[in-house]
């Protein structure tokens, strides 16, 4: 409620076990500061400085299959549905990933499951609008489980937050976050770039390098031409 947040029923006894293991170790009452704070950590709302090993630096969801000839794991693209381009940073180094699905949130979790091997789908997804006018935003709950699993079961899940000015950008917040509880400290994929290769992320290896070497966050066009002059000079 300080935060202006109504969070689902099932997110808000999730929080309540992490509130009540903070208050039995520190052996003392929570202020409203240490809930909020508690909850900026659990769910890494709040600026970089609440930040998960994952975060959203940007990111463009489509409708339409870019036309371009581009990497393998485009081609095998449906003809509809949504295309999701984006940059995160895992655990400090820059990832362009590219994924597809019915919606923002399923070709966001297909770009992650085919990046770095997260292999999770949605449970329960909640949003509603925080503040009027001008300064609203709109804030999404996710909860994850894993993929396969039979979400009317009582199988274990991770709970994210989202706050953004657009509802989609909300959404894709909310399943990072999730997606940060869910990881632990699991170990990731690293960046390897192979060029003239067969490789499902080839491109976007060579469009990551440049990235993290130059900080140029490349054009999906111009990640396509360079791609190409890189190949021609490796052969």
């Amino acid at each position: 409620t300080h935060l202006g947040l109504d969070m689902p029923r099932k997110m808000q006894i999730v929080f309540y076990q992490v509130i009540q293991e903070i208050s039995d170790r520190e052996a003392r009452e929570m202020t409203v500061t240490d809930i909020t704070t508690a909850f900026r950590n659990t769910y890494h709302v709040g600026g970089p400085n609440f930040d998960g090993r994952l975060s959203l630096r940007s990111f463009k969801v489509t409708e339409e299959h870019v036309s371009e000839p581009v990497d393998q794991l485009s081609e095998d693209l449906p003809a509809e549905g949504r295309y999701f381009d984006g940059t995160i940073s895992v655990d400090g180094v820059y990832r362009v990933i590219r994924g597809s699905g019915n919606g923002p949130l399923s070709a966001f979790l297909d770009a992650l499951r085919t990046y770095l091997s997260i292999d999770l789908t949605v449970r329960e997804y909640v949003e509603h609008t925080i503040g009027e006018g001008k300064e609203a935003k709109a804030a999404s709950y996710v909860e994850l489980i894993k993929a396969g699993q039979n979400p009317k079961e009582r199988t274990e899940g991770w709970w994210g937050v989202g706050i953004d000015t657009d509802i989609a950008g909300s959404g894709l917040r909310a399943v990072i976050s999730a997606v940060n509880n869910a990881i632990g400290d699991r170990q990731l994929p690293e960046l390897k770039l192979s060029v003239g290769l067969k490789s499902h992320s080839g491109q976007a290896d060579v469009a990551s390098v440049i990235l993290n070497a130059l900080l140029l966050d490349l054009p999906r066009r111009l990640q396509v031409h360079f791609f190409e002059i890189v190949q021609r000079t490796a052969q």
